[in-house]
């Protein structure tokens, strides 16, 4: 069967991002997405933005009217205390994970130039190529948190001094 012949292939990005959020809500933890905050369509408060990139945290708490759609994901959010809508195509998301251990997927960026068709190639361009979408471990973010509280950070990296005493997390408040 020729190239020709073979029906267009949708993209499975917003696919993989409605199963790794499931992952990890079932899981109790916090989903996050990393977004290009450059990339056409996106809509977020512009002093979310560090470097181009955006964090949100599109929990069941930090949003109102969560849609993860197959173009766009949409929702409310509370940036410094002011409710704002949000859009962000599911082209411009470069990751997603969770907050507690860092786990999730990164995605490779779109092959296609904005002139082609259909994003959906690039997907099955990646897979052809063998660069599908990888699992990856926490890195450090500058992180710009849609939440209803105030954003927090990562938690640090474990130590591997082994010698090095391990600090309680609790601070005693009167």
């Amino acid at each position: 069967m020729s190239k020709d012949a073979l029906p267009p292939v949708t993209s499975n990005r917003p696919y993989l991002i409605r199963a790794i959020y499931d992952w990890i809500v079932d899981n109790g933890q916090t989903p996050l997405i990393i977004v290009d905050a450059r990339a056409p369509g996106v809509i977020v408060p512009p002093q979310s933005v560090r470097d181009g990139i955006v964090v949100l945290n599109i929990s069941m708490t930090a949003t109102g009217e969560l849609e993860l759609g197959n173009d766009l994901i949409r929702f409310n959010a509370r940036f410094s205390g002011v409710s704002r809508g949000v859009q962000v195509p599911v082209a411009a998301v470069m990751a997603i994970r969770s907050r507690e251990y860092g786990l999730g997927m990164v995605f490779s960026p779109d092959l296609v130039n904005d002139d082609d068709s259909d994003a959906g190639d690039a997907d099955a361009t990646e897979l052809s190529l063998g660069a599908a979408p990888t699992a990856f471990a926490a890195e450090p973010v500058t992180q710009a948190v849609a939440e209803e509280s105030d954003p927090l950070p990562l938690p640090p990296a474990p130590s591997t001094d082994p010698d090095r005493p391990k600090r309680g997390h609790l601070r005693v408040v009167k």
